[in-house]
């Protein structure tokens, strides 16, 4: 009985998915996946591999931009940033780098973390620099740098996901918003 439903089936014109052929009518026809799931395939790939590409210029451009600044090794900066560190709770000072073509403070860095100034900076009055500092500082403590690299890679797997990119954005917002409050500057939060 069931070689004579497999044969109805197959004589019938039901389609039977058998390793990498499609049986249809009972020809063996070369193609694996339908048309329509190729195409799908590759467009979710292409989107992938160019969001991937993006998140890794991004990050060289980010490691140019701290091999370029100038590291601060001593002065009153440097002894700013060590009492914050130890006022934050790093067990580290972390580098703090100016740069020319940094336009607003970021951190960056898997293993150690810097913290990189635009060059405008240098010329910030102590209240300014200190909250700055704090604010990168406590970004360095939760390891949002990390964090931002993983949801990145994963926005990029499930690109096709509304979700994912409203995931990546509360994200940020959140991590901004969190050592924004931890730096003391809750007002300027909306």
């Amino acid at each position: 009985p069931i070689g004579s439903f497999m044969s109805q089936a197959i004589n019938g014109s039901t389609a039977l998915l058998t390793g990498t052929q499609l049986a249809v009518g009972g020809r063996a026809e070369p193609g694996g996946f339908p048309p329509i799931a190729t195409t799908v395939l590759l467009v979710w790939l292409i989107g992938t591999m160019v969001l991937l590409a993006r998140m890794a210029y991004g990050m060289s451009r980010n490691a140019r931009i701290l091999t370029r600044g100038q590291e601060v090794l001593s002065g009153p900066m440097s002894c700013l940033a060590g009492r914050l560190a130890v006022k934050v709770g790093l067990k580290t000072v972390p580098r703090l780098v100016f740069s020319d073509d940094a336009v607003v403070p970021f951190v960056w860095g898997w293993k150690r973390a810097s913290v990189v100034l635009p060059a405008e900076a240098e010329g910030w009055g102590s209240g300014r620099m200190e909250t700055t500092l704090l604010h990168e500082f406590n970004h360095i403590l939760r390891g949002d740098q990390r964090f931002l690299i993983l949801a990145t890679i994963s926005t990029a797997l499930h690109w096709l996901n509304p979700l994912a990119w409203l995931a990546i954005r509360y994200f940020k917002h959140e991590a901004e918003r969190a050592c924004t409050l931890e730096a003391g500057c809750a007002e300027r939060i909306k």
